[in-house]
C-alpha cells in the first residue's frame, strides 16, 4: 500500500509540475511577445529621439541666426536714429535761420511778394546771404507760404 501511495503521490506531484510547466510556457510566450513589442517601440523611440535632436539643433541655429540679425537691425536702427537726430538739429537751425532772414526782408521785397506774379525770384541780396541750395529752396517755400 505504501508503494501505491507513493506512486499516487508521485503521479499527483508530476501532474502539478506538468501544469506549472504549461503555465510557465504560456506565460513565457506572452512575455516574449511583449518583449518583441517593447524592442520595436524602442527602435521607434530611438528614431524619434534622433529626429528631435536634429529639430532642436536646427531650432538652435535658427535662433542664433535671428539673434545675429536682430543685433544687426538694432545697430542699423540706432545709426539711423542718430542720423535723424543730427538732421533734425540741422533742419531746426536752417528753419531758425530762414525765419531770421524772412524777418529782415526789406519792405520793397515784401511789396513785390505781395503782388501776384508768375515767378517770385529770390532777391539778389538774399541770394548772397543764403549759402546752400537747401536754404534758398526753404526761403522760397517760406515766401510762398506767407
Amino acid at each position: 500500500m505504501l508503494n501505491t501511495d507513493l506512486n499516487l503521490a508521485g503521479w499527483i506531484f508530476q501532474s502539478v509540475l506538468f501544469c506549472i510547466l504549461l503555465a510557465t510556457l504560456v506565460y513565457a510566450r506572452r512575455l516574449e511577445r511583449l518583449l518583441r513589442q517593447v524592442r520595436d517601440d524602442q527602435g521607434g523611440l530611438r528614431s524619434n529621439l534622433t529626429q528631435i535632436d536634429v529639430s532642436v539643433t536646427a531650432a538652435t541655429l535658427a535662433t542664433d541666426r535671428l539673434m545675429h540679425e536682430a543685433k544687426q537691425a538694432d545697430a542699423a536702427l540706432r545709426e539711423a536714429s542718430e542720423t535723424a537726430a543730427a538732421m533734425t538739429v540741422k533742419l531746426d537751425a536752417l528753419i531758425s535761420r530762414a525765419a531770421e532772414t524772412l524777418a529782415s526782408v526789406p519792405e520793397e521785397i515784401e511789396a513785390r511778394l505781395a503782388r501776384p506774379s508768375a515767378k517770385r525770384p529770390v532777391p539778389p541780396r538774399r541770394a548772397e546771404m543764403l549759402q546752400s541750395q537747401v536754404e534758398r529752396d526753404l526761403a522760397r517755400v517760406l515766401f510762398d507760404a506767407s
